[in-house]
């Protein structure tokens, strides 16, 4: 049976539902401009600590990567598991979005 990965995101993406709006607005454009190791350091220099975790869970699901990351990943070791591995950095950045996007509907459904 095929994983469907956009149930996983929207799964992620709805624990987030309490997120402000605006940081979720600003990781997405970040993971877009720049990439995954640079939303990473954008939610650690704005203590986005939820978000975050939130990502690394999503990338340790057993239907995604199944712990390609460890629980309490360290930026050195995130970018030293995407070396050379351009599908997966790729796959990881729209799972990221995705899960983001989700939050950020879920987040003004909230507010609604």
């Amino acid at each position: 049976m095929a994983t469907n990965l956009d149930l996983i995101c929207a799964k992620y993406g709805s624990a987030l539902a309490r997120a402000e709006e605006k940081v979720l607005n600003k990781a997405i454009d970040v993971l877009r401009e720049d990439g995954v190791y640079t939303l990473f350091l954008y939610l650690d220099a704005e203590k986005q600590s939820a978000i975050r975790g939130k990502c690394l869970e999503l990338l340790r699901d057993p239907d995604t990567f199944n712990d390609m990351l460890p629980a309490n990943c360290d930026l050195a070791t995130l970018r030293a598991r995407f070396t050379g591995q351009h599908e997966k950095l790729l796959l990881t950045k729209e799972l990221l979005e995705k899960m983001l996007a989700y939050a950020r509907h879920h987040t003004k459904l909230g507010a609604a």
